[in-house]
């Protein structure tokens, strides 16, 4: 990266950065501009996401330290996408009718699968009060999606995936109820083997499972704009699209108590 040069307002010539330290900076200019030239290096730098020093302008004297791309991971960071979902809502087991339009901003990180089970979760348990929240690996203090009520007392704490034992208790502390719903196949049964004996004493904590095809089939549904139904009667969800339909199972493995 070399000739780094600003023309504006600040009449900034011929300001040289070379890579690594290989070759010396070049700065022409003026003394009653070293100060503003400093200042444009610190800009860059911020502008740029990169971890360096700027040159240090002693009038005739510069000093070049290395470059260092330490910080370069923020500006090649991914950036979540967006997805525009209408979702049509008739539960008739909590009677319950309504039109969801969401919008939600799915991390890199997150998968398909992942984001519809997200979803399903919000359409099982839909309410005008219900949001998502920044969860997950993105946020340690907040679940994937919360109700709250009008003090900010959390009235229901909803995470999705394997979350730890760790978590799970953190959040019985903090919500009247806390609601998991658990997917990923045979990794299940294992991850809720290995805790279940300490968590059944909890009272507010109640443990679902989705199967693997399911929410397989669920991922299958995604697009960038989503119209969608959910249907849920007798315990049995169905959700669908103009495409088609996918029944989903859902077995306790904990209820509250």
């Amino acid at each position: 990266m070399g000739n780094l040069c600003y023309n504006g307002r600040l009449n900034f010539r011929n300001i040289s950065v070379l890579v690594q330290g290989s070759a010396s900076s070049t700065a022409n200019l003026p003394p009653p501009d070293c100060r503003r030239a400093v200042e444009y290096g610190r800009m860059t730098r911020i502008a740029l996401g990169i971890n360096f020093l700027p040159a240090l302008l002693t009038c005739g004297s510069p000093k070049t330290p290395p470059l260092s791309f330490s910080g370069m991971h923020r500006f090649m960071a991914l950036k979540s996408t967006i997805f525009k979902i209408n979702l049509q809502i008739s539960d008739m087991d909590r009677s319950y009718y309504a039109a969801h339009t969401l919008t939600i901003a799915r991390h890199p990180s997150e998968t398909d699968e992942r984001m519809m089970v997200r979803l399903l979760a919000f359409a099982l348990h839909a309410h005008e009060h219900l949001t998502f929240a920044r969860g997950g690996s993105a946020d340690q203090e907040e679940p994937d999606l919360w109700k709250k009520d009008l003090t900010g007392a959390i009235d229901e704490w909803i995470d999705v995936g394997l979350p730890d034992e760790k978590r799970m208790l953190k959040a019985c502390g903090r919500a009247k109820r806390v609601i998991i719903y658990a997917y990923g196949g045979s990794a299940v049964p294992l991850w809720w083997a290995g805790m279940s004996s300490r968590l059944r004493r909890l009272s507010n904590l109640s443990v679902l499972c989705l199967p693997l095809s399911d929410s397989q089939a669920l991922a299958q549904l995604v697009e960038r704009t989503m119209d969608l139904s959910c249907l849920i009667e007798d315990g049995e969800i169905l959700l669908s699209n103009s495409s088609g339909s996918v029944p989903v199972t859902v077995t306790p493995l904990k209820s509250f108590s």
